[in-house]
């Protein structure tokens, strides 16, 4: 927005005013502002995703020798002993 020769710039957060040109050449223009522009976007969180679901994993269906062959030998009863 101008005014005469007055410009103000708005991020959303910060509203300021062109204080003067500190370069100025045929091809670029470099102005000093008087505040700081903060951008919305860092101060507004972004919406969180959902995480996404676990992966199905492959399980074997039990069975009784299954279960005997995955306990450890520490934990087996020997059946054949007096």
């Amino acid at each position: 927005m101008t005014a005469g020769n007055q410009v103000n710039i708005s991020t959303g957060l910060v509203n300021t005013t062109l204080g003067g040109t500190v370069y100025s050449d045929n091809q670029l223009d470099i102005y000093q502002v008087e505040k700081v522009l903060l951008p919305l976007d860092i101060f507004n969180p972004k919406p969180k995703r959902k995480a996404p679901a676990p992966a199905p994993t492959l399980s074997t269906p039990k069975t009784k020798d299954n279960d005997d062959e995955s306990q450890s030998d520490a934990t087996k009863v020997n059946e054949s002993s007096p």
